[in-house]
């Protein structure tokens, strides 16, 4: 069965607006149903547009208000395959634009995946309530899955933001003692940002104690404050605000604001639940933003170091293998950029020929069978298979920036000192009469034999 027969069969008659779209590119329009073409365009056929590429895609018969909204909804259904109550403005039939509540869900069949659109509109949008845990499980999701914490953070404003349809969304910050900072901001169509202007605001000059105090500071209608609140607020075209301190096991940070310049509304019980969990999962992801940032600063102070000295420094992962840091003059020896290192065995791109972990490998003197620190430390010398260079060496176990037990490499060049060397030792060993080695040079022969066995046991 044809999927276009398939969600036909299912949604021709729902009174619902419902369109079905390709996971892919563009979102290629799979099907519509009779309510979707009515209230977008009466006019409006699928089969009227075979044929026509323009007319194939979500983005010709489905136009929000907000340009944004359609990224928003697909990158929240791309990361956690569903979307509940989010509220926004489509353009009808008569150029104006309807309110709609959206809902979609991703669904796979096969190879191919659909990302199905429910358009609540008019008194069907007023009567959805929101689904608290749906939203909360998408926004955790949200955190979880886009890596850059910025990002996720920013998403989750503009996700929030639409779910219940406010015109500004943002987060202030501790900069100090004294100051606050706007760090975060997310504004609905035709809201002028605030943002540039709120990087040092002074807690004493606003109601920051009252905020981080009482953990919440909601107004319906911000014509009750008094005169010195009201004036401040009224100045940036707020007429309602919800403030939620964001606070975890310690003390609070800052708090994230939800402002509605369109209406004085009413706060539900339902909407300040949802704030509070959305607020406790913005915590998470700035703490987690600060200790990125701590580890980018140690790995930058890390290598600006190895990179002005003449020694090779390396740290690998103990059970992997796999190097996690190489300084310039590494890579350098290498003839190879560090990217294209990071990652890679140690073993399979440091020594020549190897198949597995190297018989010599120095861990081999620091860890015992499972994994015990048993030396924190090894110096030797070697000659690199690679190079045919010859290295002092020293290794540790030390704790990586994320908390982890690592190994570290720092080898000095010792090739001219080891040349010298020999030099003298061959001198030393030659009688100068005959030209013969002497019997000392038999003990020396002897000796690396020895040493060999057992460095190989």
């Amino acid at each position: 069965m044809q999927m276009k027969t398939f969600f036909e069969n299912i949604f021709k008659n729902m009174p619902v607006p419902v369109i079905v779209c390709g996971a892919s590119a563009q979102h290629p329009v799979v099907y519509m149903n009779t309510a979707a073409k009515i209230t977008i365009n009466p006019l409006l056929s699928i089969s009227d547009m075979t044929g026509r590429a323009k007319g194939d895609y979500l983005a010709d018969v489905l136009t929000f208000k907000d340009r944004d909204t359609l990224d928003i909804i697909f990158r929240a259904l791309a990361g956690v395959g569903a979307v509940a109550d989010f509220k926004a403005d489509i353009a009808g039939a008569d150029s104006g634009f309807i309110p709609v509540s959206v809902t979609a869900s991703r669904v796979v069949t096969g190879e191919d995946a659909y990302y199905i659109l429910y358009l609540y509109t008019g008194k069907g949008a007023a009567e959805v309530r929101i689904d608290v845990d749906r939203i909360v499980a998408s926004v955790f999701d949200m955190s979880y899955n886009i890596a850059d914490t910025n990002e996720a953070i920013n998403a989750i404003l503009g996700y929030i933001g639409n779910c219940i349809h406010v015109s500004r969304v943002y987060i202030f910050e501790d900069a100090s003692d004294i100051y606050t900072k706007n760090t975060y901001e997310w504004c609905a169509k035709d809201i002028e940002p605030a943002i540039q202007d709120l990087q040092s605001l002074k807690k004493e000059d606003y109601n920051y104690d009252v905020i981080i105090k009482e953990g919440v500071y909601i107004t319906d209608d911000i014509r009750s404050l008094p005169p010195e609140d009201r004036d401040i607020l009224a100045m940036q075209g707020i007429k309602s605000l919800a403030i939620i301190a964001l606070q975890h096991a310690g003390p609070a940070i800052g708090y994230v604001g939800f402002d509605d310049c369109a209406e004085y509304r009413v706060w539900s019980g339902e909407e300040i639940s949802l704030l509070k969990k959305i607020a406790s999962i913005l915590v998470s992801l700035i703490e987690r933003r600060k200790a990125d940032e701590k580890a980018a600063r140690s790995l930058d102070i890390m290598k600006t170091i190895s990179n002005n000295i003449d020694s090779i420094v390396y740290v690998n992962a103990i059970k992997s293998y796999d190097l996690i840091f190489v300084n310039e003059a590494l890579a350098q020896s290498l003839g190879k950029s560090n990217e294209a290192l990071i990652g890679q065995p140690c073993w399979k791109v440091l020594q020549l020929g190897q198949t597995g972990p190297c018989s010599f490998c120095p861990m081999k003197k620091m860890l015992d069978a499972d994994g015990n620190v048993v030396n924190e430390s090894y110096r030797w010398e070697f000659k690199n298979t690679v190079t045919d260079k010859w290295f002092m060496v020293k290794d540790a176990i030390i704790k990586w920036i994320d908390g982890s037990d690592v190994h570290i490499e720092t080898a000095t060049e010792i090739t001219s000192q080891k040349q010298y060397e020999e030099q003298l030792m061959q001198a030393a060993s030659i009688d100068m009469m005959t030209g013969a080695y002497n019997r000392e040079w038999g003990y020396k022969v002897i000796g690396e034999a020895v040493a060999a066995m057992q460095h190989d046991d």
